[in-house]
């Protein structure tokens, strides 16, 4: 994080930051994208220079910065980019030495697949907690190559608020006939057929295709009690629905950040019963309540308690909203007991278990809505 925003405040050294940036996460015990650190990278032009192994270097073929041009998330290359890059490839090898222009025309392919792979890069990239602006992006591009592409992002929103599991729906019958879309939406992968709390790529898909919120269909009538800790109400990326770590998980939501929030689609605007069992790690009585907002309004706390504690609040109608509530839980900024989660995180090294790297703001055991 911090030299992510030295390269905000740095314009002209943003590459160097970055490039620490990216590497800081590696050996933390925290699950993240794949990448090839700096000293890896350097590695593979060290051997290759002294085993003379030809070398395409694609940092510096791509140049300063690469952007959406060259890529479609963390690693996959655009057809730009494939054209680049094997261009270059093409150029270092005697037998195709070609003139690298002449070379980045022979790559084609077909725009609706193009399309699909733009689409899947949109999904890929929300999953990966990319913003708004970067999934929308592919949602525009996939649409601009192929208008067929609308059925894709129909379908996915189909999936997404269906109470069968995706690969139940019989709008996948649509998504399975493409058969790269078949290949990445696998049934079979748990991963991605896990639903998630897909607010970011809905609201894209919903920009993009020109619908009102309304159009796009909500978790019903909320008849019944519904679990906010499943995956589809809470957790926005793989990594808020895996965890922070890759040991055991508990039976509750750790919170690694001051605010959990949590996605609730309705119909139509209703009074809501909310009933929330949590606790509060290190508080000792003192410690500031535990504020509940829906919608960005406060509608009630609750003391701060190491123990887990039960509480019901009421959320009357207008204070909710047609399509997406947000439900957020403020939890308190304590000083974090520093010398106990050592002690803890040791123990869990000598059992041979991987700590928790970060430090849990607040843990929540149970939280339902129901009319």
């Amino acid at each position: 994080m911090p030299h992510e925003l030295l390269a905000k405040a740095r314009p002209t050294q943003a590459r160097a930051h970055l490039e620490v940036a990216r590497d800081a996460a590696c050996g933390f015990l925290l699950p993240h994208s794949p990448r090839c650190p700096a000293h890896v990278q350097q590695l593979l032009r060290d051997k290759a220079a002294e085993h003379g192994f030809l070398l395409v270097d694609l940092p510096s073929v791509f140049g300063p910065l690469p952007d959406r041009t060259l890529f479609l998330d963390y690693s996959h290359l655009t057809l730009e980019g494939i054209r680049i890059a094997m261009a270059e490839v093409a150029d270092r090898l005697e037998a195709l030495a070609t003139s690298t222009k002449s070379q980045r025309g022979l790559v084609e392919i077909d725009p609706g697949e193009e399309a699909a792979a733009h689409f899947l890069a949109a999904i890929h990239n929300a999953h990966y907690g990319q913003s708004h602006d970067v999934v929308r992006h592919h949602c525009a591009a996939a649409l601009d190559l192929a208008p067929g592409a609308s059925e894709l992002m129909l379908g996915f929103l189909d999936c997404l608020h269906g109470s069968a599991e995706p690969w139940m729906c019989e709008s996948f019958e649509v998504l399975s006939s493409w058969p790269n879309v078949m290949r990445y939406l696998a049934p079979a992968d748990q991963r991605v057929m896990t639903r998630l709390a897909d607010v970011t790529l809905e609201e894209a898909i919903v920009d993009v295709l020109g619908l009102s919120e309304a159009q796009s269909e909500q978790d019903g009538d909320l008849d019944g009690t519904i679990d906010l800790l499943e995956s589809r109400y809470h957790s926005s990326t793989y990594r808020e629905d895996r965890g922070y770590a890759d040991g055991p998980q508990p039976a509750y939501r750790r919170a690694v950040d001051l605010v959990s929030t949590f996605h609730l689609g309705c119909a139509a605007p209703a009074p809501l019963r909310l009933r929330l069992t949590c606790r509060v790690p290190g508080a000792n009585g003192h410690a500031p309540p535990v504020a509940v907002r829906v919608n960005g309004v406060a509608i009630g706390e609750l003391p701060s308690t190491a123990r887990w504690a039960t509480t019901e609040l009421e959320v009357p109608e207008a204070r909710t909203q047609a399509g997406v509530n947000r439900i957020e839980i403020m939890w308190p900024l304590l000083e974090p007991r520093w010398e106990a989660q050592l002690e803890r995180a040791a123990l869990r090294l000598e059992r041979g278990v991987r700590p928790d790297v970060l430090p849990a703001f607040g843990e929540v055991h149970a939280l339902t809505v129901h009319r």
